[in-house]
């Protein structure tokens, strides 16, 4: 039950759903209506180097293997960046209910970011992370950010 789409100028449109008032816009690269405001779920290690695979923590106490983000209704995930305090190979494994769904990867790098993703939630899916060293490098102190935008 979404209200009226309103053409703003030539080419965007908007709509709010009355049921939760979250106002979205059509996304022509994406091919659908998503929200103009954006959610981030941080994850974090506060230690230094880390050798092996380790699940990433939300605000650096929560370990996300027992415990993820909750996804609290239908959202999309739009981007995922990372950095690190050093040049390192690490894979960083984004699980989505306990499955592995996307990843992005460090190859001698200390940052990347991926803005080119669509992947849908539902609401209740739990988001978990997991940090994978590879080539025997160490990763020190990884940071990495999941935007979503409600649909």
């Amino acid at each position: 039950m979404l209200r009226d789409t309103v053409d703003v100028g030539s080419s965007v449109q908007f709509r709010q759903d009355p049921s939760t008032g979250i106002l979205t816009f059509w996304d022509t690269s994406r091919s659908m209506f998503i929200g103009v405001d954006r959610e981030k779920y941080e994850y974090g290690i506060n230690h230094k180097t880390i050798s092996s695979n380790m699940w990433m923590m939300i605000t650096s106490r929560i370990k996300t293997l027992a415990n993820g983000s909750l996804i609290s209704r239908d959202a999309l995930i739009t981007c995922i960046s990372v950095n690190t305090k050093n040049l390192t190979d690490g894979d960083f494994v984004i699980y989505i209910n306990g499955s592995p769904m996307t990843s992005i990867t460090l190859a001698n790098e200390d940052k990347k970011v991926d803005d080119s993703l669509s992947i849908s939630l539902n609401a209740n899916d739990i988001i978990s992370v997991l940090c994978k060293p590879l080539n025997n490098k160490k990763v020190d102190y990884p940071a990495l950010t999941i935007e979503i935008a409600w649909r």
